[in-house]
């Protein structure tokens, strides 16, 4: 049976489990870095870099797949690339055919610049409020405390409520 690429492209999908740091477009990476003045990656042509992840992510390695986050990681050390990227996630997974998604990230990896967690957490609801017109609004949020990883994780679907993540996010 051979599938219908526009037709799965059109069906409604949920992703449960989407990490923030893992959804970069290559480009923005590319962007980031040069701004970051991040000297570090593999390749600054976004094509190679792309390739790059993609061979990365399928070696069957995990080693080898999470390097990519320690390029992506680096690059999200401010509340613009933050927020950009959470806009940007919204409407890619928009355009694939996402109506409900839950994101995930470790505040604690973004602060290597002086973030704070408040403010890490604050970028990222801001980028996603942006691109809320990319996904359903009625759709719930919820934000939860990770005790065994003392980090707090971000879930959200739909509209996001400033006064839920400011209460999640002290």
């Amino acid at each position: 049976m051979k599938l219908d690429h526009g037709l799965l492209r059109s069906l409604p999908k949920v992703l449960l489990h989407e990490h923030l740091d893992g959804v970069l477009r290559p480009k923005t990476v590319v962007e980031l870095a040069r701004g970051a003045n991040y000297d570090q990656l593999p390749t600054e042509d976004p094509e190679e870099l792309a390739r790059w992840f993609y061979q990365g992510a399928n070696q069957g390695s995990l080693p080898k797949y999470l390097e990519g986050f320690t390029h992506t990681i680096a690059v999200m050390q401010t509340e613009e690339a933050l927020e950009r990227v959470a806009y940007e996630q919204s409407e890619d997974l928009s355009q694939d055919g996402v109506i409900y998604f839950e994101t995930r990230f470790a505040p604690i990896f973004h602060t290597r610049m002086g973030l704070t967690h408040q403010q890490v957490v604050s970028a990222v609801l801001k980028g996603l409020d942006r691109g809320q017109s990319w996904v359903f609004p009625s759709l719930p949020e919820q934000a939860i405390w990770d005790d065994h990883q003392k980090t707090r994780q971000v879930l959200v679907g739909g509209l996001m409520n400033g006064a839920l993540a400011a209460r999640y996010a002290a």
